[in-house]
């Protein structure tokens, strides 16, 4: 990835952005310039980690340092927001019952298991099982970009944009 590559992306996404500043009554301005400074910095984090924190002498071939920053950054901003913020990011167990994180959880786990026996038994590619591409495909990028992308950047988009459009009780922006 190249250093430009995070502003190419904004670039993209800017009509976008144009378009919903022309469509939504109330625009904030602040929540939309921090939406994109986030978006930057976690790009920015997860790029420039490869270069500076090099982690060859464990002999790990992914960008761990890259996710576990990002992680880390992700976890900074939703505990120095409020409780009602972090509510509207996600981060709350709030609406879940007992009985339902106990299925989530063992319908992960049975997931997981597939996967494992999926990939180790059924179609093998050619070579050897890599317990480090299993670990890190299973971990690193779904507990990132859920709290980075569908998380924390929505949270920032739907405080930018007001909600014009509710349709049966659900506000839209």
């Amino acid at each position: 990835m190249s250093l430009f590559t995070p502003l190419i992306w904004i670039l993209i996404i800017l009509p976008f952005i144009i378009l919903a500043v022309f469509k939504s009554e109330k625009v904030n301005l602040k929540y939309l310039g921090l939406f994109i400074l986030y978006f930057l910095t976690d790009s920015y984090i997860q790029h420039l980690s490869k270069l500076y924190f090099d982690l060859d002498f464990l002999g790990l071939k992914f960008a761990w340092i890259g996710k576990i920053l990002s992680l880390c950054f992700a976890l900074i901003v939703i505990f120095s927001v409020s409780k009602k913020d972090r509510e509207e990011i996600g981060f709350t167990t709030k609406t879940n019952s007992k009985s339902q994180v106990k299925s989530g959880i063992l319908i992960f786990l049975g997931f997981l298991a597939f996967d494992f026996v999926f990939k180790l038994i059924l179609f093998p590619k050619g070579g050897d099982f890599d317990l480090e591409t299993f670990a890190f495909q299973m971990t690193m990028p779904g507990l990132t970009e859920e709290l980075v992308f569908r998380g924390i950047l929505f949270w920032l988009l739907d405080k930018a944009f007001a909600p014009k459009w509710n349709f049966k009780g659900v506000k839209f922006g």
